[in-house]
């Protein structure tokens, strides 16, 4: 499961992604229109796993960055 999150102020855009894999969540982030840097970290449980990739959202939102969602046509997000 990925999401995508943006942040725009003024002329700033900044991305974050973020992936839930099994035991893994890999986190992806730079300015739009680059491919960034990523980072991935592996957890014990998957039910960990979840817990840290939950929080990491509510993270993000709370500093004001929104969800984007991907086209299923284009596959680019919108």
């Amino acid at each position: 499961m990925r999401r995508r999150f943006e942040s725009r102020e003024g002329t700033s855009c900044k991305f974050w992604e973020i992936e839930l894999e099994d035991c893994s969540i890999t986190t992806c982030w730079g300015r739009c229109g680059t491919t960034g840097q990523s980072k991935t970290k592996i957890f014990e449980t998957t039910v960990r796993a979840r817990f840290e990739y939950d929080k990491l959202v509510v993270g993000k939102t709370g500093k004001g960055y929104t969800e984007r969602q991907r086209d299923p046509l284009t596959m680019l997000w919108t």
